[in-house]
């Protein structure tokens, strides 16, 4: 996604929610983190839940990102771009590397701001290591919504 796209996006989900950025950093990557989860909370306030959630899962939508993923507040992976296999289990118990509960903070970022960014050490499938993760998640009527991007 080029940067035009990814500033439009921007431009039109910042109508419907703030934009934080992560560490004032503003990487292409990390931008269209969250002009894809933006776009996923505009899509389900336009199109209701089961519509956007039938949509989200094609495998050739517009919502296919190996990143991309959407939890419901009780923890049960609903949608995962990269590991279809869990989908429909309760991840709540999560831990990165470090023994951080990852679930858990996706819903404590979004319980006090509405959206925002969680870092966490998770094996990065391109490299093999374990890495930094960051994701940027926003809590959308009874769903949490994400996108990560890997700083190393």
């Amino acid at each position: 996604m080029n940067k035009s796209v990814c500033r439009m996006l921007l431009s039109m989900a910042a109508l419907t929610a703030p934009v934080l950025l992560y560490a004032a950093e503003k990487d292409e990557a990390g931008d269209a983190s969250i002009a894809l989860v933006h776009k996923a909370a505009v899509y389900i306030k336009v199109h209701g839940r089961d519509q956007a959630l039938a949509e989200f899962g094609k495998p050739a939508g517009a919502f296919a990102h190996p990143d991309f993923f959407v939890y419901d507040v009780n923890a049960k992976r609903l949608l995962h771009g990269n590991n279809p296999k869990m989908i429909g289990k309760n991840l709540e118990d999560l831990k990165d590397s470090e023994g951080q509960p990852i679930i858990q903070r996706f819903k404590d970022v979004t319980a006090n701001q509405g959206q925002g960014w969680v870092e966490y050490r998770w094996p990065n499938p391109a490299t093999g290591r374990i890495g930094t993760k960051a994701s940027y998640v926003e809590h959308v009527g009874d769903l949490l919504l994400g996108s990560g991007i890997f700083k190393n």
